[in-house]
């Protein structure tokens, strides 16, 4: 069997694993074939052959090219190796205006996570979209007056609201300036009712502040989609206190092999870069 040859059965072996790995499993179990011995020994393998593979044959620019392609498929795998071995994550809730710093991780099980620095969120702010409203029509049931919802209708760009041959509401029907918030139910002069939906959130951040022995380092603001780093911990913000904007939900991360893994991606990609640039010559290279 050549080299090409295993190198692509092991490839498809490990795709086949991670496949299995992606579907959802409500217990959880999906994730742990990632830990299996198996798929760690195809994963060394596949590695092993890439390194070969890399250091066999002559010099030359496309030669250099394939080294970095093999090499850094290689470092990446070695990256996530270390972060599976090493790495960790958590889940952390920040009361949001405090001024008392957190130092610890309170795992669900086991002691306390102690941290190389202090944080604290200082301010929690959310924005959301325009609302919407469900309208709905008085009716009798069983001689009893109800309501019966008709439709939902969205605010326009122009901050009216389209009710149809009821006519259009402006924001000063719908906005209360004196809470600073759209009003929850409008009734309308012919017994109607517009009940505002549950507004979606549009973009929420935290601002957070960090201590190391006692003295302010600085202060970030923390979004979705937008994590930030500190001496090794990167936090991604999940999610918040709906009611109340009370607490913040964080996702503590440590990764020690995040950075090998980011080296190994540029490396491949100087390396497929190289292979692609058909007019600076030089020999093809097989595996």
């Amino acid at each position: 069997m050549n080299r090409m040859m295993a190198a692509v059965i092991l490839m498809v072996l490990l795709v086949l694993f991670m496949l299995a790995g992606a579907v959802p499993s409500p217990d959880g179990t999906t994730a742990m074939i990632f830990k299996m011995p198996v798929f760690i020994v195809l994963a060394g393998l596949l590695a092993g052959l890439s390194v070969y593979c890399a250091w066999k044959g002559g010099v030359g620019f496309r030669r250099v090219g394939f080294l970095l392609t093999h090499l850094g498929v290689v470092v990446i795998m070695v990256g996530a190796l270390i972060g599976w071995g090493f790495g960790e994550s958590h889940d952390l809730v920040l009361p949001t205006g405090s001024n008392e710093f957190v130092r610890e991780i309170q795992q669900r099980e086991g002691p306390s996570l102690p941290l190389p620095f202090g944080m604290v969120c200082r301010r929690f702010t959310t924005g959301y979209y325009d609302p919407s409203y469900d309208l709905y029509e008085p009716i009798l049931r069983n001689g009893n007056r109800d309501y019966r919802k008709v439709a939902t209708h969205k605010m326009s760009t122009s901050g009216e609201l389209s009710l149809g041959l009821l006519g259009r509401l402006g924001q000063a029907e719908l906005f209360n300036p004196e809470t600073m918030e759209w009003k929850n139910r409008v009734v309308l002069t012919n017994g109607w009712i517009l009940q505002q939906v549950p507004p979606t959130p549009r973009v929420f951040a935290a601002d957070l502040a960090f201590q190391v022995d006692g003295e302010p380092v600085r202060e970030q603001k923390l979004a979705v989609n937008q994590p930030i780093e500190m001496k090794g911990w990167r936090f991604y913000l999940m999610s918040y206190d709906k009611q109340d904007n009370a607490y913040v939900v964080l996702t503590a991360r440590r990764d020690p092999g995040r950075l090998a893994v980011v080296a190994g991606i540029w490396m491949a990609m100087a390396g497929i870069v190289m292979l692609g640039l058909p007019w600076l010559g030089g020999k093809r290279v097989a595996s």
